[in-house]
């Protein structure tokens, strides 16, 4: 999860989880000198939130599927996203 404030233009606060009770902080500021090898080498270390899919309900499969049918969703975001990653 991602969140970015408006007092805050140069820092990415982020969360691994909806069980995480406060943001992390990234500065994403540059130096002065854009091509600094200190900024742009820098390496920030993110922990997934999950190790395997989060299974989807039928319902929600379902809800899909009648969005698809309906062309809310795009028949292709459908095809190439729900049907072939999700295995709907």
């Amino acid at each position: 999860m991602l969140r970015v404030e408006k007092q805050s233009p140069k820092s990415l606060f982020y969360k691994n989880s909806y069980e995480d009770a406060t943001f992390k902080m990234v500065n994403i500021s540059r130096g002065k000198n854009t091509r600094s090898k200190e900024n742009s080498e820098r390496k920030v270390r993110l922990v997934e939130a999950y190790a395997n899919r989060i299974p989807l309900s039928d319902n929600k499969k379902r809800d899909l599927k009648e969005l698809a049918e309906k062309n809310i969703i795009p028949k292709f975001h459908y095809n190439t996203y729900f049907e072939n990653v999700l295995e709907i």
